[in-house]
């Protein structure tokens, strides 16, 4: 008998029983058991609820949250929470604050006044109204916005995130500005033209913070390209990561416009708000020293301070040679920080 069988033989119902005084419910279930919510039931002072695993019906769920969950400000939906494939998400909920939705879904409404924060995972299609939205984690495969539709949302965020897989223009161009602006960048091997289109133009925000996976282009190039389309930018966030090491790095064709002299310069480059650079996972390799040096070079009148955080493992340990090599590339009245660290979490002051 396949796994498969014998999770439907063995499927069960689970009635969660009206709990009129539980403030907070967690539920992390074995995917055999099916949720049922008490017809007619109550949850009326539940503020926070968490289902990290179980099944459910779409319809189960859009009752529960719309019309039995009246004080409901908080909602997790686990990425092991199955829905039925032909199963939608209706919620429409007045008191709902924060919204997490990692599940697989073939459609999600959500009209939610008071929504603030919404996290959402590979949702097919989608209709979003919450016009006090502040704060948005994009972290599905890609978007399109004929299904992905935010009917009645704010062109102004304090966040905005999104992963590697979803850095496109339609969702970019959605919004004005933020406050902060998270992006995860990793470029295939045949697709940085690709990537010069999706990026050329980003919502003005305050803070930019970059996650670079390095991998067939080139870092400097790459970077170059975002900061031209960041001059309100007043802090600058840089974390690497390499995949396949930097010996892969420029092993696009040669036709590849990261190849192109003029794309890793900065000159053209005007940066009139940047006060602070942070780089993470600093190894001063040869490509992370020249995108140093030509941050030294741009149009950054009050850029006066850079923050590079060496990681030691697997890397040969920092040095005051190393420190004074990168200092070397900068300008005079540049300061440059270093910090180490051995875990990620305990930084400490190198020199």
């Amino acid at each position: 008998m396949s796994r498969h069988d014998h999770d439907l033989r063995e499927e069960e119902e689970l009635e969660i029983p009206s709990c009129g005084g539980a403030t907070r419910i967690l539920l992390n279930l074995d995917q055999r058991w099916r949720l049922r919510f008490q017809l007619g039931g109550l949850f009326a002072a539940l503020s926070h609820l968490t289902i990290l695993s179980a099944r459910v019906e779409g319809s189960d769920l859009s009752c529960l949250v719309s019309t039995m969950c009246p004080c409901l400000e908080s909602l997790l939906i686990g990425v092991s929470v199955t829905l039925p494939t032909v199963s939608g998400v209706s919620m429409r909920t007045d008191s709902l604050q924060s919204l997490l939705f990692y599940a697989n879904t073939r459609r999600l409404e959500v009209i939610a006044p008071r929504l603030q924060q919404l996290t959402l995972c590979d949702v097919e299609s989608h209709m979003i109204s919450a016009p006090k939205l502040a704060k948005l984690h994009w972290n599905g495969n890609g978007h399109d916005p004929r299904q992905h539709e935010f009917a009645d949302v704010p062109c102004h965020l304090q966040l905005l995130k999104i992963n590697r897989k979803s850095v496109v223009a339609s969702l970019l161009q959605r919004f004005d500005s933020v406050d902060e602006l998270k992006l995860g960048i990793t470029v295939p091997r045949e697709g940085y033209r690709s990537f010069l289109n999706e990026t050329d133009r980003l919502p003005k925000c305050e803070t930019l913070s970059v996650s670079v996976l390095l991998n067939h282009h080139g870092l400097v190039p790459v970077l170059l390209h975002l900061l031209r389309r960041c001059c309100t930018t007043r802090k600058l966030s840089i974390g690497l990561y390499n995949s396949d090491g930097y010996h892969t790095m420029y092993s696009c064709p040669s036709s590849c416009p990261c190849h192109l002299a003029k794309n890793c310069k900065i000159p053209d480059i005007t940066l009139r708000s940047l006060e602070e650079v942070e780089i993470s996972n600093f190894t001063s390799s040869p490509e992370e020293l020249k995108f140093v040096e030509q941050l030294s070079r741009c149009n950054a009148a009050v850029l006066k301070r850079i923050i590079i955080r060496y990681t030691r493992w697997p890397h040969t340990p920092l040095t005051k040679d190393v420190c004074e090599k990168v200092r070397s590339k900068c300008r005079a009245n540049l300061d440059v920080e270093f910090y180490v660290s051995s875990d990620m979490k305990n930084w400490v002051s190198f020199d």
